[in-house]
């Protein structure tokens, strides 16, 4: 959506700062960037970019310390064509850490960092910070990112050189130290220590079979390569002498992935209990109510499917016709749904994996890092979400083997298929670097989706709102009474109508009556 005019002014004004910044390096390109204050009702405060007084000083420093130290910029928003920063050499502080500092209200954001110290990981330290980030409209995004083009292909082409040469970008994202929290940058980058023997045949020829193109490219021969080195899933080696595997070419293909890529794996569990109850080894359901699921991403999705068939409970709900049917609580097109995004989508830089839990009143599917921008968590909780890939490669071959929508209709199509199995919409968050995705069991849904048609349809707006309350806590003769302002008779009238329906049930005798839902 286009940002109010105002906020789009702010975002013109960076602009044009930014094309005044100096570089202070001739041995690799220094972004471009701007920035702009503006106070709590809108107006502009001061504006600055990058080295506008000493050198490699940057926008947000001097626009908050050297130009506007002397004021308190509590709830006031930031214009900046680039993300800030989350590393600096001592004594310097990180932008972002400075921005939280200020209590700063607002950020909104021209492009995110392409380093991968940085990238995504500035508006993760904002969030947690309680700073709110928007982003450039699209039109202006895209002028930011032309105007860096070179700053941007300094990162992109160093993560793909091998380990050993100049490529502080690769390097950085393999460090085992770094708390990774954002997108994933490594999709592409080769695994050195994996071979083309390291990839599963079933799986390649499977993709080519979807593909329509088995009889065009035999198994292991130069044409094939040639293809995946097109498609990144293959890289040539160190001395060019042949290929190695990608990250997205291990997670797709591979034999076993998480020999290389330790965490790339889901780790399923199932418990007798809420989650309030806890996660320990007891409140595991027997037997197989723990497992790791690996593998090539084909065999995890169907890996997690079994799983969920195999613990989920059963519940009736209305079929066809009104009929009612015996089957699974959850729809499970739309778990396996959840699984697919987060397969596709999670962030495959090193430390954390999936976790994909149910409970007795739950299913929880957490992925490792937060949506990409611009998607923000109002807009996948109102289902405005545009298909936005983190791993572009991994996710339109997810799609070419018909495992996800190209169009991204995944998340919005949940609601309705939910509703259909009388279950309330899905619960979207983020929690300490993990994308969550709750889904709630029946005893979480309001009655009226738990209803026939022709049941409802028998009920007056007051008898409904009884039922409501009667399913969330139960529901007294003096209650109604209080509640609705009407006589006790008329209150019996209402609790007969209910239980002649079978709707409702009588719980306790004499002052201690109490009408329940009637479980279904």
């Amino acid at each position: 959506m286009p940002a109010h005019s105002k906020d789009r002014r702010f975002m013109e004004i960076a602009i044009a700062e930014m094309w005044k910044s100096k570089s202070e390096h001739i041995n690799k390109r220094d972004p471009m960037v701007g920035a702009i204050l503006a106070d709590g009702k809108g107006k502009l405060v001061e504006g600055a970019h990058r080295g506008n007084f000493s050198e490699g000083d940057h926008a947000e420093f001097t626009v908050l310390e050297r130009l506007s130290g002397h004021l308190d910029p509590a709830g006031y928003t930031l214009y900046t064509t680039l993300e800030p920063c989350t590393e600096r050499r001592p004594p310097k502080e990180p932008c972002a850490e400075r921005i939280a500092k200020k209590r700063l209200g607002r950020v909104v954001i021209g492009m995110l960092d392409p380093n991968p110290d940085i990238h995504m990981q500035g508006v993760d330290f904002l969030l947690a910070h309680g700073v709110k980030v928007d982003f450039f409209d699209k039109d202006l995004s895209a002028k930011v990112q032309e105007a860096n083009k070179g700053y941007v292909d300094y990162w992109e082409q160093g993560r793909q050189i091998h380990p050993g040469s100049q490529a502080p970008a690769y390097e950085a994202e393999r460090d085992p130290e770094r708390p990774y929290r954002g997108p994933s940058l490594v999709e592409t980058a080769p695994e050195p220590r994996a071979q083309l023997q390291d990839l599963d045949r079933e799986m390649i020829e499977n993709y080519l079979t979807r593909l329509g193109e088995r009889r065009r490219y035999r198994f292991r021969s130069p044409e094939l390569w040639k293809f995946f080195e097109a498609s990144r899933f293959v890289v040539r080696s160190a001395g060019g002498q042949g290929h190695v595997p990608t990250v997205a070419g291990l997670v797709l293909f591979g034999k076993e992935p998480d020999r290389f890529l330790g965490d790339c794996k889901i780790k399923a569990a199932c418990f007798t209990g809420a989650p309030e109850e806890g996660r320990s080894p007891e409140n595991v359901a027997p037997g197989d109510g723990l497992e790791d699921i690996t593998g090539p991403l084909p065999l995890m999705v169907e890996r997690a499917e079994d799983f969920f068939k195999r613990h989920v409970a059963t519940a009736p709900r209305v079929g066809e016709g009104f009929r009612t049917i015996e089957g699974e609580e959850y729809p499970t097109k739309v778990i396996r749904e959840a699984v697919i995004n987060a397969l596709v989508h999670r962030d495959y830089r090193p430390g954390r994996h999936i976790s994909f839990e149910i409970f007795r009143d739950r299913i929880v599917v957490a992925s490792p890092g937060y949506p990409p921008e611009p998607l923000t968590l109002e807009r996948i909780r109102s289902y405005d979400v545009e298909s936005l890939r983190r791993n572009p490669h991994i996710a339109n071959a997810a799609y070419q083997m018909r495992y996800m929508d190209e169009r991204g209709t995944g998340i919005s199509s949940m609601p309705g298929r939910l509703r259909e199995y009388g279950l309330r919409e899905p619960e979207f968050e983020y929690h300490l670097g993990f994308f969550r995705v709750t889904f709630y069991g029946r005893q979480w849904s309001p009655a009226h989706l738990l209803l026939k048609t022709e049941e409802l349809a028998r009920l007056n707006a007051r008898q409904r709102e009884i039922l409501e309350v009667a399913k969330q806590a139960g529901i007294t003769s003096e209650e109604v009474h209080a509640r609705f302002g009407v006589t006790r008779e008329t209150a019996n009238q209402y609790f007969r109508k209910l239980i002649e329906l079978g709707l409702i049930e009588k719980v306790g005798s004499g002052r201690a009556t109490r009408y329940v839902f009637r479980a279904r």
